[in-house]
């Protein structure tokens, strides 16, 4: 499956076709504003562009680890629900902190 580069500071998204292979090189540069483009999953489905709250809790979730991959919570059996608002995002962050090696 493809993959999208996601532009946090104007809220551009743009798919990568799902040939691309992530040991490629591609230009992750936004072409409208020339900020850095972040590279999420074809999963990720991008909130409107007005929906300022929803891309907050988007980046905040991006910064502290989480991709957009499937997230299976094995103590209670069940796939994480992605969350809606900041204060939702925190406490996902602050429950299911990613080791980092």
């Amino acid at each position: 499956m493809g993959h999208k580069l996601v532009c946090f500071d104007c809220r551009k998204v743009k798919n990568l076709d799902s040939n691309f292979d992530k040991s490629e090189s591609i230009n992750n540069i936004c072409t409208k504003c020339n900020s850095e483009m972040k590279r999420l999953p074809h999963r990720f489905r991008p909130p409107k562009k007005e929906d300022l709250k929803k891309w907050k809790v988007v980046e905040y979730l991006f910064e502290n680890g989480f991709e957009y991959e499937h997230f299976y919570d094995f103590e209670n059996e069940k796939y994480l629900k992605i969350p809606e608002n900041i204060y939702e995002a925190k406490e996902f962050i602050e429950n299911y902190k990613l080791s980092e090696n």
